[in-house]
């Protein structure tokens, strides 16, 4: 029986930071400056206490109103949104974003507000909400600073996280090239902050099953932001969580188990044991544990990233719902199939309300098959395989290599339910898409 435990993958949108002082205070200038110093170094308890520290001196010397309280409200949710604290950040962006607006509607400043308040809303899977303000955020800079500037560059990339986050590839990868363009351009080839939209390449690289060029990619992504922060900074948490989905894929497990490890050794150091981002490492790990047959551990690891998701997730967040699907996939995998069907509904019921048609629904669904074949609901198997295959068809197209497995399973469900027919064709096509896609990948002689 083979379970497909779809990681939880996030390409993390970089935070834009103001970079104006606190005009007329030298103490509060000072708190300022060590608190974005202590959160560019990954420092985020230290940042958020000099932030608050900060912003209680802009409120004593200026009015609530003022653009130095904005400024500090805006860097200390900054803060809120590298611990995992969505709501909390995005309170304050609303905060800072109404001062910027009534101050100067068309500034940089609130575009800064805007797009940041775009990636905490993109973060609590509000979708929609999130791609209206980076659209905003996008158009005043487009405006005010032009298409050459490394903050249209950000925002670019804030909005390609968003594309790719709901599944809109084709969009992103657009985005993304336009940012790195701007920034190689502006910095050199090797322009450290290239390294999310060289990310997000490869998650659509991912998408392609074009493993090797999608490693190449984040490789790439991970020694530049090493280059600048060295090898323990939280930045390069979504990169390895990514770079180790990659080398899962193809089948480099140990490689993949170390950069998970690392990964979650460095998020449990700058942010705690509950910090969200934790929950995708440890969802991780427990695929790859999966992968290798480790059932135990990966029960384990899924149960704990659930735990943190419960505790900090909203519970319709499309990032709960991939964990309850690796969960629901490790249980199956132990044959606890009553544990695992409602873990498996609850996650199909988040994703067909907040991201219908989406590759992680049919990976929901194809779970669901492979529980209801085990438990020999073979007519309900072929209903999930059937509705699965449906979405990739209508995301990926009908030629495309993830089909394959969803294919095989469901033919096999097919004979099983004793529709024989049925079951050559769906075969048949697996192995025409194969061939197919073997021979495009193939080097040229």
């Amino acid at each position: 029986m083979r379970i497909r435990a779809a990681p939880a993958l996030f390409v993390t949108a970089l935070t834009i930071t103001s970079c104006s002082a606190l005009a007329s205070d030298e103490n509060g200038r000072a708190q300022s400056a060590a608190g974005r110093s202590a959160f560019e170094q990954g420092r985020y308890q230290e940042a958020e206490q000099l932030d608050r520290q900060a912003l209680e001196i802009a409120k004593r010397s200026f009015s609530d109103t003022s653009a130095e309280v904005a400024e500090c409200l805006n860097n200390l949710a900054a803060v809120y949104a590298a611990e995992g604290r969505y709501s909390e950040a995005e309170h304050l962006y609303r905060q800072a974003l109404g001062v910027w607006e009534e101050v100067s509607p068309d500034g940089t400043e609130a575009a800064i507000a805007l797009s940041n308040l775009g990636g905490a809303l993109r973060s609590q899977g509000r979708y929609r909400e999130a791609e209206r303000m980076h659209k905003r955020s996008l158009d005043i800079f487009e405006k005010s600073v032009g298409l050459e500037d490394q903050r249209t560059a950000t925002a670019l990339t804030n909005l390609g996280a968003l594309y790719n986050a709901e599944g809109r590839f084709s969009e992103a990868e657009n985005l993304f090239r336009q940012s790195i363009a701007i920034r190689e351009k502006l910095f050199g080839q090797d322009a450290p902050d290239t390294a999310f939209a060289w990310s997000g390449l490869a998650e659509i690289y991912r998408s392609q099953t074009n493993y090797e060029a999608a490693a190449h990619a984040l490789e790439h992504a991970c020694a530049l932001q090493e280059r600048r922060w060295g090898p323990a900074h939280p930045r390069l948490v979504p990169l390895l969580n990514n770079l180790a989905s990659i080398y899962s894929a193809q089948k480099k497990y140990r490689e993949a188990r170390k950069l998970l490890e690392r990964a979650a050794a460095i998020l449990e150091k700058s942010g705690g044991p509950d910090h969200p981002d934790l929950a995708t490492a440890l969802s991780n790990l427990a695929a790859v544990e999966l992968a290798q047959h480790k059932y135990k551990e990966a029960v384990k690891d899924d149960r704990r990233a659930l735990a943190i998701d419960e505790s900090s997730l909203r519970p319709d967040h499309p990032a709960l719902a991939a964990h309850l699907n690796n969960l629901g996939a490790a249980l199956v995998a132990v044959q606890r199939y009553q544990e695992a069907e409602p873990l498996l509904q609850r996650a199909r019921a988040i994703l067909e309300q907040s991201q219908p048609a989406t590759p992680q629904l049919a990976d929901v669904l194809t779970n669901l098959g492979h529980l209801c074949r085990a438990s020999r609901r073979y007519n309900q198997a072929v209903e999930y395989y059937a509705h699965a295959i449906q979405i990739q068809e209508t995301m990926l197209g009908s030629d495309h290599p993830r089909l394959v497995p969803v294919l095989e399973a469901y033919a096999s469900a097919l004979r099983l339910a004793q529709d024989f027919a049925s079951a050559e064709k769906a075969d048949v096509r697996a192995m025409g898409i194969q061939v197919r896609h073997t021979l495009r990948t193939q080097p040229q002689r």
